[in-house]
């Protein structure tokens, strides 16, 4: 028979600001954080955001961080777009980890097929949005931003960035 699992029952999803919340949440078993580069704000680079979230991971428990990677060095429209200090390369990301105390146990880089239907989905639900919303305000500036990523991308992007998937432990001791 299977052990039942340490966490069952006790996982709790939480839409929150980091900050406040990690402040006074003690450490956790797991954290997932997926597209959170901007989890602290004032942090820009991911060695500086690990160095932030790594004391709220327990000893022993794990971290799962996913966010886009340079697959080359960006272009000045990428990092006008993005912010080339906000991103690493895949061995940079790993690195900001270990440089907050953590131990590397995977990484994982999304299929071109998976990143090309994100960014398509992602620009389209900007468009969309903006279209069916015409009245609001910020319409407008949604559109010029979905047409402004989606040149970028074609002209950059594509060969220059990816997504990965970071699994991170925390010593014991």
């Amino acid at each position: 028979a299977a052990a039942r699992p340490l966490a069952q029952g006790r996982v709790t999803v939480l839409e929150s600001r980091a900050p406040p919340y990690l402040a006074g949440a003690g450490q956790h078993r797991l954290v997932c954080a997926i597209g959170a580069v901007d989890i602290f704000p004032g942090l820009v680079r991911p060695e500086e955001v690990m160095a932030a979230l790594a004391p709220s991971i327990a000893p022993g428990g794990w971290l799962l961080w996913g966010d886009p990677f340079w697959k080359a060095p960006p272009g000045p429209r990428l990092d006008a777009v993005f912010g080339a200090a906000r991103y690493a390369t895949l061995a940079g990301w790993v690195a900001a980890g270990e440089a907050a105390g953590l131990e590397p146990r995977y990484t994982a880089t999304s299929a071109e097929a998976d990143w090309e239907e994100f960014f398509w989905r992602m620009n389209a639900s900007l468009e969309d949005w903006a279209r069916e919303h015409a009245d609001d305000p910020g319409s407008t500036a949604l559109r010029q931003r979905a047409a402004l990523l989606r040149s970028v991308y074609l002209e950059e992007g594509r060969e220059g960035v990816g997504f990965g998937l970071y699994l991170f432990r925390r010593p014991f001791a």
